[in-house]
């Protein structure tokens, strides 16, 4: 998922699985801050990882230099029918079960072949168990609005304008809400900006890293 990212700051990048760290979204940005040392940190997050980096931003505030969100949406409206949905499907056949019904959201008209098909053969390296205890944590997650809306550091929000999970809307009210936010729409882009995008999206980390390093904050 961020391999291609792994060479921005090289040996001080790390890309946590989050199955492993327990059974909420707060366990799982505890466990996040944990590994990640003292700070200053720049948290990345997409979609799920997001809402973690958002959760760590609550815990830890004052470890983190600031927070890159891409196809993230910080309010939570609860969706008990949704999240039932996907864990009987997981239940019944992993994330090849799954898997078909979310392409066309997860990525543009654009998206490489390449791209759905790297991103499809890491999603069927999960095993079930795993996916169903993320859904669950997901669909559990506390909103993070007030987070958003108190965070007084960068807060850089990446969109694309062919993401079919969260709108360019949604992002845009993010970027509205935070002190300092801004906000990236990438053109012919889905919901993995990362992965669609790589480069544009190296260059935005980038710059955010080069703002910090200069006390630009």
């Amino acid at each position: 998922m961020w391999r291609g990212q792994m060479g921005i700051l090289p040996g001080s990048t790390s890309a946590p699985t989050l199955y492993p760290l327990g059974d909420s979204m707060e366990s799982s940005a505890s466990g996040v801050l944990d590994a990640a040392g003292d700070g200053p940190l720049v948290v990345v997050g997409c979609s799920m990882g997001g809402s973690c980096a958002l959760e760590m931003a609550r815990q830890a505030g004052d470890r983190i230099a600031a927070l890159v969100l891409a196809g993230t949406n910080a309010g939570h409206l609860p969706e008990p029918e949704v999240r039932d949905g996907y864990v009987a499907a997981l239940r019944e056949g992993g994330a090849a079960r799954v898997w078909p019904g979310l392409v066309d959201h997860l990525f543009s008209d654009a998206a490489t072949r390449t791209v759905i098909e790297a991103a499809e053969a890491i999603a069927m390296e999960q095993n079930a168990a795993d996916l169903i205890l993320a859904t669950q944590v997901f669909h559990s997650r506390p909103d993070a609005t007030d987070v958003v809306s108190n965070w007084q550091k960068p807060l850089v929000v990446i969109g694309g304008d062919q993401d079919g999970i969260v709108s360019v809307e949604k992002s845009t009210g993010i970027a509205t809400i935070a002190p300092n936010g801004r906000l990236h729409v990438m053109q012919g882009c889905g919901h993995f900006a990362n992965l669609e995008r790589p480069a544009q999206f190296n260059d935005l980390i980038s710059k955010v890293l080069h703002s910090i390093s200069r006390g630009r904050v």
